[in-house]
C-alpha cells in the first residue's frame, strides 16, 4: 500500500446511549468505533480516511465528528445537513474535519436537479464537495448542471453501473466523457457486491473499473 493511501468511504457507529439513531431511520448497525477503525487501518497500512455520515444518524453528525476528532489530522468527514444548518454550524464542522456534504438527490431528474443545485449553492465558497448517489441515466440528465457546478461533485457506488451489461450499457460512454472533463469524481470503493453477481472477486466488474480508471485516474476514488 503506497504512503498516504486513503480509505475514501467508511462509517463509524458508536454506543447508542451516546449516539442514538434518528427515530425516522430504519438503518441500524452495531458499534463500529473509531478505535476499531484505527486498528483496521494500522493493519492495512492506510494513512488517511474519509468518514461519511451514515443515513441512520440523519443530520446528527455527532458520531462521525467524534471519530474525526479521535483520528485527528489523518481523518476528514462528509456530513449531512438540512435547512436548519447555519453557516456557524458549518464552520464548526469544518474545524472538526468536515470537507463535504452528503445529499440524497433522489432519482427523478427534476427533483434531483433542484436538490443538487441547493446543495452546491449551500457550500459554494467553501473548499468542500457534494457527495451523492446517482445512476448513469440520472448523471446524464444532470450533465450540464454538473459542468456548471461551483463545487466538486462525487458520485458513490460505481454510479450504479451494471457489470452484467458491460461497457456498452446506456449512458456509460456519456459518463466516461464527463470523467475526462475532471468535473466529477467517482467512488469505486463500495457497493460492488450489490451490483455484481460474481462474488467474491467480481470479475464482471473489472472491465467497468478499467474503463473508469483509463478515462481519468485522477478522478477515481
Amino acid at each position: 500500500v503506497p504512503p498516504n493511501a486513503c480509505d475514501t468511504h467508511v462509517h463509524v457507529f458508536g454506543d447508542q446511549a451516546r449516539f442514538p439513531y434518528a427515530p425516522t431511520s430504519g438503518y441500524r448497525h452495531p458499534p463500529a468505533t473509531a478505535d476499531e477503525l484505527n486498528a483496521l487501518h494500522r493493519a492495512l497500512h492506510i494513512d488517511r480516511v474519509v468518514i461519511v455520515q451514515p443515513s441512520g444518524y440523519g443530520t446528527d453528525n455527532s458520531c462521525i465528528l467524534d471519530g474525526t476528532r479521535q483520528l485527528k489530522a489523518r481523518a476528514r468527514a462528509v456530513v449531512a445537513i438540512d435547512d436548519k444548518t447555519t453557516d456557524a454550524v458549518l464552520d464548526s464542522f469544518h474545524k472538526d474535519g468536515a470537507r463535504g456534504i452528503r445529499v440524497n438527490i433522489g432519482q427523478a431528474p427534476a427533483e434531483a436537479r433542484t436538490r443538487l443545485d441547493a446543495a452546491c449553492r449551500r457550500i459554494a465558497g467553501r473548499k468542500w464537495h457534494v457527495n451523492t448517489a446517482a445512476n448513469l441515466e440520472l448523471v446524464a440528465a444532470l450533465q450540464d448542471q454538473i459542468m456548471a457546478s461551483p463545487v466538486p461533485i462525487i458520485i458513490d457506488h460505481w454510479v450504479a453501473a451494471q457489470p452484467s451489461l458491460g461497457t456498452t450499457q446506456p449512458h456509460f460512454d456519456d459518463f466516461l466523457k464527463l470523467l475526462k472533463t475532471g468535473k466529477i469524481y467517482l467512488k469505486i470503493t463500495d457497493r460492488i457486491h450489490t451490483l455484481s453477481t460474481q462474488a467474491p472477486d467480481f470479475p464482471d466488474a473489472a472491465p467497468l473499473g478499467r474503463a473508469f480508471i483509463q478515462a481519468n485516474p485522477q478522478r477515481i476514488l
